[in-house]
């Protein structure tokens, strides 16, 4: 993390990316069917005093992102980068933590293109919308940290109940594609309404970077990137239904000055 010594400076990793942790959620199959698939890869390696698995930046990695000048001149120095670290917190599920947006895409790439949907995928997209500002290295909190209380994680109810159908339809094999349509169109009218302050911590899912593709995936997360520094120059208050209201005056237009934008 680089950190301007005792003033407290909004956080950037290594690599000159904003602090945003992200967790992404994934169902397996097993651990071991995972971990066969893993260690067949030189990008990832255990890291034993912890008991988790380091996401590294080289080989495999480096194929799925045209990685910024921070990434190559350290790359050029042979100096290590983690991009993601993951743990098993139960035997039917994975988490992989990431400390900024730009790691998200890529990541997901990596691990969709080595583990077969059927052993490994993923469901659920944990975002911290709120900047991290810290005197020193030792109070930055790590992403395990901060997603650590579920209940302050927001999710929408309506996304609940479509995980519950799912799921259902899973352990049954019954189909509950219509319900399933059904609360989506609901959530996405309610939405249009929505008066709420962006949280801190919030939980998506992750079926449209399956269904509609890393582009448009990676579209979503930079929208949520200029969420968040958005959120942060108006104090920390960020209503999305106005935020988005804006985005359509300003006709797609790229915002150079984001506190011009908010005014």
């Amino acid at each position: 993390m680089r950190l301007v010594k005792n003033q407290p400076v909004l956080v950037k990793t290594n690599t000159n990316e904003f602090y945003f942790p992200s967790r992404l959620i994934y169902r397996i199959k097993s651990k071991n069917l995972v971990l066969n698939r893993v260690k067949t890869l030189s990008c990832i390696y255990k890291d034993p005093v912890q008991q988790r698995w380091i996401i590294e930046c080289s080989n495999e990695a480096l194929r799925f992102k045209n990685w910024n000048k921070f990434y190559v001149e350290a790359l050029k120095k042979q100096d290590p980068i983690v991009i993601a670290f993951i743990k098993f917190p139960s035997k039917d599920e994975m988490h992989v933590y990431l400390c900024s947006f730009e790691r998200v895409i890529p990541v997901l790439k990596l691990l969709d293109k080595y583990l077969p949907r059927d052993i490994a995928m993923g469901t659920h997209h944990d975002i911290s919308f709120k900047l991290v500002t810290a005197k020193n290295q030792h109070e930055c909190p790590s992403p395990e940290v901060i997603f650590a209380d579920e209940s302050k994680i927001v999710y929408s109810e309506h996304m609940r109940e479509i995980d519950r159908l799912e799921e259902k339809a899973r352990l049954t094999g019954q189909n509950y594609d219509k319900k399933i349509n059904a609360i989506f169109k609901k959530a996405f009218l309610e939405s249009h309404v929505q008066t709420e302050f962006l949280p801190d911590l919030q939980r998506t899912r992750l079926e449209s970077f399956y269904v509609d593709g890393a582009e448009t995936y990676e579209q979503a997360m930079n929208v949520q990137s200029t969420m968040a520094l958005a959120k942060h120059s108006s104090g920390g208050r960020l209503n999305p239904l106005k935020f988005f209201e804006k985005v359509i005056k300003n006709d797609g237009k790229k915002i150079d000055k984001l506190e011009d934008f908010l005014s």
